[in-house]
């Protein structure tokens, strides 16, 4: 079974990446993976569900983490 760009496992995928680039320290890039997991999230399985949610919190500690550093 091939996955699409759309599907919400791909978007785990993409936050696990966001995580890697994080913790490397590579800000933008990171959060341009989290942005592209919340949309995709938003539109499979809604913007309330509990892993959209969570996306959403991993995204705020990247940028209070990147903050902090500026």
């Amino acid at each position: 079974m091939a996955l699409g760009e759309d599907a919400w496992q791909t978007a785990l995928f993409r936050e696990g990446r966001a995580l890697t680039l994080q913790a490397a320290k590579r800000y933008d890039e990171a959060d341009r993976e989290f942005s592209a997991a919340i949309r995709i999230l938003e539109s499979s399985l809604g913007p309330d569900h509990p892993r959209t949610e969570r996306a959403r919190q991993m995204r705020a500690s990247l940028q209070s983490e990147r903050n902090a550093r500026f």
